[in-house]
């Protein structure tokens, strides 16, 4: 009997589910709070953009500028202790998040890598091994290829590559350059192949729904980022047939009490036409409605129906009530 092979083999065995910003779709992204979260729910690596303050400390923001007496001033001009107290350093979570787990930083400031480096070798040295920089200019990248041993990763978008992905490798091959991370929407199994072929390891980012979670590690790429941690472990127990937990108990754990974190909720609205049969709607929708509360965090739920004089539709709206 012919036997069909389900997923493309990955260079990394197992690859890394990255948390992206940690774990936020429950909790304040970039936050010690949402990376601790992430490695509960069973992330096997974390993520976040690295800044420099003014006075030398690496910390983690997405942004990297703050607001002060009512303007925006980038982070390299303002000291640390002057930073909300919310935005940790580097040396905060590699204290806060022991384990043999992966960390990710986009170093959004390239002025930032010494402090990275000297931090990551003063706090965990171990973690050096199991750290990817990256960077949206492989020229940059190629520079810290003598002063590390950590992964190096060009961030890129497959429409950004002139010169063709086959060269792009070649070119990441001879410069040392461990990685590539692109949008999903850029891979195929076809071009994760094609890296393979190189010796580059592959990423993808931004992958948010279950379908896409599924495809990308069928397509054999070496790690993904989502901001729905959970979705992503159950998609990587699914397609690579491990996981640091078994059941969807123990995911419910790990949230227990993020309902009420100042993570930015979510509103579903749904618009019901004039001939729509709402009662059935309401049926399908309960168990949507009873998931929510277990997962995202979702500040409310907005049913829009036309009036009827007779209010049975509003009686029948009272069952979300």
């Amino acid at each position: 009997m012919l036997k069909v092979q389900q997923r493309l083999p990955s260079l990394l065995d197992p690859p890394v589910a990255f948390a992206h910003r940690g774990a936020r779709a429950h909790a304040p992204e970039n936050t010690i709070e949402s990376f601790t979260l992430a490695l509960r729910l069973g992330a096997t690596g974390l993520e976040s953009d690295v800044w420099i303050t003014a006075d030398g400390v690496a910390v983690l923001d997405h942004d990297g500028v703050v607001r002060r007496r009512g303007r925006r001033t980038p982070i390299d001009r303002v000291k640390r202790e002057d930073l909300p107290d919310h935005i940790p350093t580097w040396a905060d979570m590699l204290e806060a998040c022991p384990g043999d787990h992966h960390v990710s930083l986009d170093v959004k400031n390239p002025d930032a890598f010494d402090a990275v480096i000297a931090t990551v070798r003063s706090v965990r040295p171990d973690m050096e091994s199991r750290l990817w920089l990256c960077h949206h200019d492989w020229n940059v990248v190629a520079r810290w290829r003598s002063s590390t041993s950590a992964k190096l990763v060009d961030s890129t978008r497959l429409q950004r590559i002139k010169e063709g992905p086959e060269r792009r490798a070649a070119i990441l091959a001879e410069n040392a350059i461990d990685c590539i991370n692109m949008h999903h929407t850029d891979w195929t199994g076809g071009l994760v192949t094609l890296f393979h072929r190189f010796d580059i390891l592959t990423l993808g980012w931004d992958m948010q729904q279950d379908h896409v979670l599924h495809d990308a590690f069928r397509m054999g790429l070496d790690g993904v980022f989502s901001d729905h941690t959970d979705r992503m472990m159950e998609a990587y127990a699914s397609q690579i047939g491990t996981g640091p937990w078994t059941s969807s108990q123990s995911q419910a754990q790990a949230l227990a009490g993020q309902i009420t974190t100042n993570a930015r909720p979510r509103i579903l609205s749904i618009s019901i036409g004039p001939k729509s049969r709402l009662s059935k709607l309401c049926t399908r929708l309960s168990p949507i409605t009873n998931t929510m509360s277990s997962g995202t965090v979702w500040g409310a739920m907005s049913v829009c129906v036309p009036h009827r004089a007779d209010g049975s539709m509003a009686a029948t709206c009272s069952r979300f009530k």
